[in-house]
């Protein structure tokens, strides 16, 4: 960034980006402990009789809960690598840890930019930008409070108009 230009809004996205991911984990934990109590023979309401305890039981256990612990990652490794900020002079969204990538879009080239929010994501307070240039679209998803990174960009779009 040069050295004039002010970082106005600096923002990840939202853990509800990655929903789905923590939703699998769950479940694969949940599943984990179903067959940890039957390889125990603890009984549980509504599910099958006695299964005796076997190395196949607690590899799949442990399989569950590896693959459980892989989703979690990815989830956070995916939400920790995406970063937007919105500069006086532009928008920049960088994704990556080890292999990175930088999108940069200049106000003066922006035709539109559109707020969505479906009603889960109005009642937590995210949503998510599409940015457009007419040739090319930049997605800020899944951020919290975008109506304040929407009017901060429509801000800076007027400053750039009204000064041509």
């Amino acid at each position: 960034m040069p050295s004039t230009e002010t970082t106005l809004v600096y923002t990840k996205p939202s853990r509800l980006l990655v929903l789905k991911h923590y939703i699998a984990a769950i479940f694969l934990v949940v599943l984990a402990a179903i067959l940890f109590f039957q390889a125990f023979g603890i009984r549980l309401p509504g599910i099958g009789s006695y299964v005796e305890p076997s190395l196949v039981n607690l590899a799949a256990q442990l399989l569950l809960v590896l693959l459980a612990l892989a989703l979690l990652l990815k989830a956070e490794a995916k939400r920790y690598s995406t970063r937007y900020l919105i500069t006086d002079f532009r928008i920049i969204r960088r994704d990556g840890i080890l292999r990175t990538s930088e999108t940069v879009f200049p106000y003066r080239q922006l035709e539109r930019v559109q707020l969505s929010q479906g009603i889960l994501e109005r009642i937590f307070g995210i949503g998510t930008i599409v940015v457009d240039t007419g040739e090319d679209q930049l997605l800020i998803a899944a951020i919290p409070n975008p109506r304040k990174v929407q009017q901060a960009i429509m801000d800076r779009v007027q400053r750039v108009q009204l000064s041509r």
